[in-house]
């Protein structure tokens, strides 16, 4: 099966909560002979774990990520103009955007996978193809 996988954080090194998660089912879909194109988005510090995300992926796409007070405080408050949940308004950037409308223009998949809630926002763009 040829599977879409959104995700919000990069799942190595599996240290944490989601990326311990993450990190197992992406090693289950793989040694079950799944075909899994991994998009993710990723701060400065974790670029040095996207290498090791080809053990269990097939691509490994990501998009630059920046956390800030200050960026959260924007992001509040375009949630209360569009009455969006905040973590969606945080979440929607276009570069995410953009590499998932790529990916379902440019390749077939079987499943696209949202691993946490905010990515599920970029998912929904597989049902309009």
């Amino acid at each position: 099966m040829r599977i879409l996988f959104l995700t919000q954080i990069i799942p190595y090194p599996p240290n944490a909560g989601p990326r311990v998660k993450t990190w197992h089912v992406l090693r289950y879909l793989h040694e079950r002979g799944h075909d899994v194109t991994l998009a993710s988005y990723v701060r400065e510090e974790e670029l040095p774990y996207v290498a090791k995300l080809d053990e269990v992926c097939t691509a490994v796409h990501t998009v630059p990520i920046h956390r800030s007070a200050a960026a959260n405080v924007r992001y509040w408050l375009q949630s209360h103009l569009s009455r969006r949940p905040f973590l969606i308004e945080r979440d929607d950037l276009a570069g995410m955007r953009q590499l998932v409308q790529k990916l379902l223009a440019t390749q077939e998949f079987d499943a696209v996978h949202a691993d946490q809630l905010t990515m599920t926002q970029f998912a929904l763009d597989a049902k309009k193809g």
